[in-house]
């Protein structure tokens, strides 16, 4: 009769419901794992670009970072979504919620910014030139093409903090080459102190790097170094032990000469806080 005709008409269609209930869990659980890869993903960058602004600024910041981005309590979700799975919706509306206050969390990479920008702000350029005349090391770098030397706060002029470099150019005063300039190699050693604006002094411990230099050979002109060069050494403290060296097949093929060096004149571009 027409109230079962009824009976059965509602029956389909809470069967139907339930059926589309039970996809859209399925559906909604991608999602979410989706979601989340991205979450990660963005974590990562999150990460590394707040390291990168804590070694730079010497800021910590790390109760500014979580790594659960997108993640809430897995018993909570597998209950939400195994009540989708039974085509019951009541738990998913606090599900959601829990997700986009987990998302929310996520913070802007353009605060990071902004906070790099108004550091820089504070950053005065200049430089400083440091001369390596020691007889004993002259004659060393002449016999063995290597020299190694280090740089301290008193080397530098006083009423900056926070040193950062920008750039080297080398200058070996007397040597003789066929080329203007002379092919050597720098290498920062990684282990490095930076003066701190309120007096304190910490060690950075960084990897070695090793950048290719073009040396003068005078005082008067300065060497050059590639933007690449440049970019390496770029924002770490030149307090460090530094090695320059030439390599013997750059010697023999542009007939480098070094036994009239005199001295090893060293310019150091970098960034400073200027003390009050």
């Amino acid at each position: 009769d027409l109230g079962n005709q009824d009976l059965q008409f509602l029956k389909d269609q809470t069967q139907a419901l339930t059926s589309d209930i039970q996809q859209l869990g399925r559906v909604a659980r991608t999602l979410v794992q989706f979601a989340r890869s991205y979450a990660d993903i963005i974590t990562k960058y999150i990460f590394l670009s707040t390291r990168a602004l804590e070694i730079y600024t010497l800021q910590d910041l790390s109760d500014t970072i979580y790594f659960d981005y997108g993640y809430i309590h897995p018993d909570i979700e597998e209950d939400a979504f195994r009540s989708l799975e039974r085509g019951t919706v009541n738990p998913v509306t606090g599900l959601l919620q829990q997700y986009a206050n987990s998302w929310g969390r996520l913070p802007q990479l353009i605060h990071l910014r902004d906070r790099y920008e108004t550091y820089e702000g504070k950053l005065n350029s200049t430089g400083a030139y440091y001369q390596v005349a020691d007889a004993t090391k002259i004659n060393m770098f002449k016999n063995a093409k290597v020299i190694e030397f280090s740089l301290a706060h008193s080397d530098f002029p006083a009423g900056y903090s926070e040193h950062k470099i920008e750039y080297l150019l080398v200058s070996l005063v007397g040597a003789v080459s066929n080329h203007p300039l002379i092919e050597c190699k720098l290498e920062h050693s990684g282990v490095s102190e930076i003066l701190k604006a309120d007096g304190m002094t910490v060690t950075v411990d960084a990897p070695a790097i090793e950048v290719p230099v073009l040396a003068a050979k005078n005082a008067v002109s300065q060497g050059s170094m590639t933007t690449e060069s440049g970019n390496r050494l770029w924002g770490r403290s030149p307090f460090t032990r530094w090695q320059l060296s030439i390599e013997q097949d750059i010697v023999t093929r542009e007939g480098v000469d070094l036994a009239g060096i005199t001295e090893i004149v060293v310019f150091i571009a970098y960034k400073g806080l200027l003390n009050p």
